[in-house]
């Protein structure tokens, strides 16, 4: 039935297109992607999964619907990661990127954070407290109370201590309610980080 759907969302395409309503063959082929892609999750076939939620973030894309494109980004990452982790954080940073473009730092950040663990996880020590930075500074671009300070990790050879303590540097705890300006933030984030490095 997936392989059916497939077929029918690639009909669908190749279409005719009513000149006054030019995205409802897009969005008829995307609900056939995206059915096709939960038959697959269901028989456990992650590639084609990832491929049609794939489908699925670039026709959103293409109508315009960023939100959309980052949410089908995801769910194709979701499944890429069980087979490939280099093209799951592919589609994890395309959804960063359309999240950052909504001004969505917030999820962007959760998002990064999930991308420095896959390093993390693979031993790219280098590459995760890079990501880990930045997962620091969308938390500070959405102005998060809890926003992090990973610059303490000292610079020159990275390890895997360092990795981690820059992972564990997103969970300080929150400033307490009478540090309200930016530069006071930014005072207990340099005092915090001062005392841990």
């Amino acid at each position: 039935k997936a392989r059916n759907d497939i077929k029918l969302a690639r009909k669908k395409l190749k279409g005719f297109s009513i000149p006054t309503a030019p995205n409802v063959r897009n969005e008829e082929a995307c609900e056939f992607f995206q059915s096709a892609a939960r038959r697959f999750r269901i028989a456990s076939k992650w590639q084609d999964a990832a491929e049609c939620y794939s489908k699925c973030a670039d026709l959103q894309a293409r109508m315009g619907a960023v939100h959309e494109a980052a949410f089908y980004s995801l769910e194709a990452a979701t499944c890429f990661e069980r087979q490939d982790p280099a093209e799951a954080i592919v589609f994890m940073r395309n959804a960063i990127s359309l999240y950052c473009e909504l001004g969505r730092f917030g999820t962007a950040a959760n998002i990064q954070v999930e991308v420095a663990e896959l390093f993390e996880s693979d031993r790219n020590w280098e590459e995760a407290l890079d990501a880990y930075r930045q997962a620091s500074d969308y938390y500070l671009g959405a102005d998060k109370v809890r926003a992090r300070g990973c610059a303490r990790v000292p610079a020159g050879r990275v390890r895997a201590r360092d990795a981690r303590d820059a992972r564990d540097g997103l969970l300080l705890p929150p400033p307490p309610p009478r540090l309200t300006t930016p530069l006071k933030l930014a005072l207990r984030l340099h005092t915090a980080n001062a005392t841990v490095g």
